[in-house]
């Protein structure tokens, strides 16, 4: 993998940190074998029940941008409204994560996150989720 398209070493612990689950989820792992950390294909075999040995040997998982984005909901209620994910890069460099809605001519933004690299802000936005989800007033389901 590329730097700067999946995530660090760093970045994966604070994912699993959060609560979020490399099954069905992670394309890839690091071997932490030795002093130099290598980057192995994530198998679909593994994806069952292969992914507690390989981390009890010291294998952290890892994410790709692609795998990254999939796990972002595409839309978010918070206080009975609805907002749409944007990702995008502005003009300056930076990447944002977004939940906006529109509200005439003016977008309201439900959360928003920015960064240099695109998997950071996409990793800080599902840390930020994984913590706000909980919240009653703030949810991925749609209101009854």
């Amino acid at each position: 993998m590329r730097k700067g398209v999946c995530t660090t070493i760093e970045q994966s612990k604070r994912l699993l940190d959060h609560g979020i689950s490399p099954v069905d989820t992670a394309d890839f792992l690091y071997s932490c074998i030795g002093h130099n950390p290598e980057i192995l294909h994530y198998p679909e075999q593994w994806r069952e029940g292969h992914w507690k040995s390989q981390m009890d040997a010291g294998a952290i998982p890892g994410w790709s941008l692609s795998a990254l984005v999939e796990m972002l909901p595409s839309r978010l209620y918070y206080h009975g409204e609805e907002y749409f994910m944007e990702f995008f890069r502005t003009p300056k460099g930076e990447w944002i994560v977004q939940y906006p809605r529109q509200q005439f001519l003016f977008p309201i933004v439900c959360h928003e996150e920015s960064f240099e690299s695109p998997v950071e802000a996409v990793v800080k936005m599902i840390c930020y989720l994984q913590e706000e989800l909980n919240d009653h007033d703030f949810t991925d389901k749609r209101p009854e």
